[in-house]
């Protein structure tokens, strides 16, 4: 005896795979995303550039996602 599935069953089960293959999609491309920063610090001599540097480091060191460009 086969069990046969009506029309809105069929429906609602199709959109159910739709939307489970839509959410695993966009987990595996956010996972792999990775955000760039620009911090204006001045000049490449002054203290702020240097403490830039810092920031930029640890913030990498913390966050591999993270990129942070010392201008």
């Amino acid at each position: 005896m086969k069990a046969q599935l009506s029309l809105p069953s069929k429906i609602l089960l199709t959109l159910c795979l739709v939307l489970v293959l839509v959410s695993v999609n966009w987990v595996a491309i956010n996972s792999h995303r990775t955000t760039h920063l620009k911090l204006d610090c001045g000049e490449p001599q002054g203290e702020s550039y240097i403490l830039g540097q810092a920031i930029a480091k640890v913030i990498h060191e913390n966050n591999p996602k993270i990129t942070l460009s010392v201008v």
